[in-house]
């Protein structure tokens, strides 16, 4: 996983963070967040609406690695836009490494909503 703590703090930008990597990375990155999110949701039990998250988190899982498939092979990945002065320009990779920033930033809300899951399952047993 990426440790997005430099980007937070602004110590660096998000270009910063991409510069090295590739499609390669993205998808290997796309692949380790969506199963760390299904890993912290892994133990949780109501049939419809926990089928209906991990449907939601494999359907953002094949539709990510379908656009990196849709980039061509040779990116022009000099092309860059900026969004804001705060996040600096954004190639292509930056881009897509700031929807891994969003996830990483639910993170913990996921493992916090497990906890009251598992707190209020275990109070309901005894």
């Amino acid at each position: 996983m990426l440790d997005f703590t430099l980007v937070k703090n602004r110590t660096i930008t998000f270009s910063d963070m991409a510069r090295d990597l590739t499609a390669t990375d993205l998808r290997n990155l796309t692949n380790e967040m969506i199963d760390t999110m299904l890993s912290i949701i892994a133990d949780a039990r109501s049939v419809q609406t926990i089928d209906q998250v991990r449907h939601r988190f494999e359907e953002s899982r094949r539709m990510r690695l379908a656009m990196l498939d849709a980039w061509p092979d040779e990116p022009h990945l000099e092309v860059v836009y900026s969004v804001s002065p705060r996040f600096g320009p954004f190639n292509a990779t930056a881009r897509f490494l700031m929807g891994l920033y969003h996830d990483d930033d639910h993170l913990g809300q996921l493992r916090e909503i497990m906890r009251q899951v598992r707190e209020t399952r275990s109070s309901s047993i005894a």
